[in-house]
């Protein structure tokens, strides 16, 4: 899986990834940790000024020392998500940003066709295109499953959202969400 943005949602995806199972996974950020985001980042008080990527390697490794990491310090760019994110299985879209969030999205479309992107916004900053992650009435819900091989395999129930952003499972059953 490749993780854009190590910061809130990104540092917690990878820890959780990791705690599954996945065995790869590619960071992507150019930010250091600071000391106002220590509430909300999987970071402690000595990863300050660290280079976020760096310092959550570190404690994924300390999760799972078999995990083959791909890091990479650097202001993503559309130019480069094809060759930063080659042989990663979903997105992990993890920005801050609704204009970034855009063209990462697009970007990877292009890019990989038909593998998909877990992304995370509020209503207006879904993307502009409804083919390319969530439309604006429905989402996809993944269910990661770790594999042997260090691997991902994804399965995706289609949710529909109520007016309460809440969905219901469209293949039966009483989950709610």
């Amino acid at each position: 899986a490749g993780i854009a943005g190590c910061g809130g949602l990104g540092s917690n995806a990878a820890v959780s990834l990791a705690r599954a199972g996945v065995g790869r996974l590619i960071l992507v950020d150019d930010d250091r940790v600071e000391i106002h985001n220590l509430n909300r980042q999987h970071f402690f008080m000595d990863d300050v000024g660290s280079l976020k990527v760096e310092a959550l390697a570190g404690h994924l490794r300390r999760i799972n020392p078999e995990i083959v990491l791909s890091l990479h310090a650097v202001r993503l760019s559309p130019d480069l998500v094809g060759e930063v994110f080659r042989g990663a299985d979903l997105l992990v879209e993890a920005f801050d940003r609704a204009e970034s969030k855009h063209w990462l999205i697009e970007s990877w479309c292009k890019a990989f066709p038909g593998k998909p992107v877990v992304a995370a916004s509020s209503a207006e900053d879904r993307p502009r295109h409804r083919d390319h992650a969530l439309a604006l009435h429905q989402q996809v819900e993944l269910e990661l499953l770790a594999q042997p091989d260090g691997g991902a395999v994804h399965r995706g129930r289609e949710l529909q959202l109520g007016r309460a952003g809440r969905g219901r499972q469209q293949q039966g059953g009483e989950h709610e969400r």
